[in-house]
């Protein structure tokens, strides 16, 4: 059976993520597959453009890993743990956040990196 986080959860959860980036300013952040069900999408797409932001903010690069679907093909860098992909795969990094959730500085900054 499939089960649904309640939204005390969640709302937990990205509270303690950003937390984790406020107080360790990490330079990377690598997410699991729970956050793949769909009650995770608008707390994933506020801590992608939060993540960024902050190390905007802090001149600091950083990177956001994914394992599965979570966030859109090119957006985060794809986790693939004991497996492999058939081909090589060509990637656009687009940044399409809706400025709903507070990401509007991300989606003016980052508009396409080509993958060389």
């Amino acid at each position: 059976m499939l089960q649904i986080a309640p939204q005390t959860f969640l709302h937990d959860w990205y509270a303690r993520t950003i937390e984790i980036v406020d107080l360790f300013q990490p330079d990377s952040l690598r997410l699991e597959w729970g956050i793949q069900a769909a009650e995770f999408n608008p707390y994933n797409k506020q801590l992608a453009a939060y993540f960024h932001n902050r190390a905007e903010s802090g001149h600091q690069g950083v990177v956001l890993t994914n394992k599965g679907h979570a966030y859109p093909t090119g957006t985060a860098v794809m986790d693939i743990e004991r497996g492999s992909l058939r081909r090589i795969q060509p990637q656009t990094l687009r940044l399409r956040l809706h400025p709903e959730t507070h990401c509007s500085r991300v989606t003016q900054r980052v508009e396409e990196v080509q993958w060389l």
